[in-house]
């Protein structure tokens, strides 16, 4: 059944319940989403994510923090304002947190910040691929981590067995949020692949749960995700560190204008170099 049609027909159950499955249900609040949130225009959403090493504080780690309005679509179209992005390496040094600036427009991104400098002094980075990061890769934002577009795709390909006993009441309130549930991904669905830096520096997910608050006009509000991963140390394809993430995004509007243009040719850095941070 083409995906509009059976979202479209598991809206209708949610409207009026009765008769309805609770398999019928659970579809359009998971699978339904891209579809909900596409036709509403655009989504403001604000967020938080985290990549870590094992379970230390001293070990690798990468942090993100900030809100912005996307566009769903097959290309989609963001505006992106991080207030912190932070890269602490081995043995607990620390890059100097950053404000970060993201525009999308597809697989294109430009970034730019207050705080750093390009090797020819012009503001903006144009990155179409993952390598190399602006900053330390740890918090790239290029893996996807705090991407509320890639993991609202991944909802559309949550299966039955993804669902099983899914809907919860365990979960913390939200509000606005009338339904909630906790999803864990399978590789048959929605466990990856990313199309992001993830697939490139993490070649294993071993783990990939999702919990997801839905209003009762059958609209996302809140949706969180935890990932296990591991990382290909030496680039060759061989296995090397094990690694968590986490992310949380709240939809905080929909509907908002969204006007996103490639900055001027003339300030978009040429430098080979990633932008260097003063300390």
């Amino acid at each position: 059944m083409p995906r509009l049609i059976a979202a479209a027909l598991a809206a209708a159950c949610v409207l009026a319940t009765a008769g309805c499955s609770d398999s019928e249900i659970v579809s359009t609040d998971l699978s339904g989403q891209w579809d909900t949130l596409a036709a509403a225009g655009t989504v403001s959403v604000s967020f938080t994510g985290e990549l870590r090493e094992g379970t230390s504080t001293t070990r690798d780690a990468g942090l993100w923090i900030g809100s912005g309005v996307v566009r769903l679509a097959d290309d989609p179209v963001a505006d992106l304002t991080y207030d912190r992005v932070e890269a602490t390496g081995s043995g607990g040094r620390s890059d100097p947190a950053i404000p970060l600036r993201e525009l999308r427009i597809g697989d294109d991104h430009w970034f730019s910040s207050e705080r750093w400098r390009t090797g020819d002094g012009r503001p903006w980075v144009h990155r179409e691929s993952p390598y190399p990061a602006p900053v330390g890769m740890t918090a790239d934002p290029m893996l996807g981590i705090v991407d509320v577009a890639l993991w609202v795709r991944l909802l559309r390909d949550v299966g039955a067995q993804d669902t099983a006993d899914s809907r919860t009441e365990g979960l913390t309130d939200h509000p606005g949020a009338e339904r909630e549930y906790r999803v864990v991904c399978h590789p048959s669905s929605c466990l990856g692949p990313y199309d992001t830096g993830l697939d490139r520096a993490f070649p294993v997910v071993s783990e990939q749960v999702m919990r997801v608050w839905v209003g009762a006009d059958g609209r996302l509000r809140r949706l969180e995700v935890d990932l296990a991963l591991m990382n290909d140390d030496t680039g060759s394809g061989t296995l090397g560190r094990y690694y968590t993430a986490k992310a949380a995004f709240d939809v905080t509007a929909v509907g908002a204008p969204l006007a996103v243009t490639p900055p001027p040719a003339d300030q978009i850095s040429e430098s080979p170099l990633p932008p260097r941070t003063p300390a």
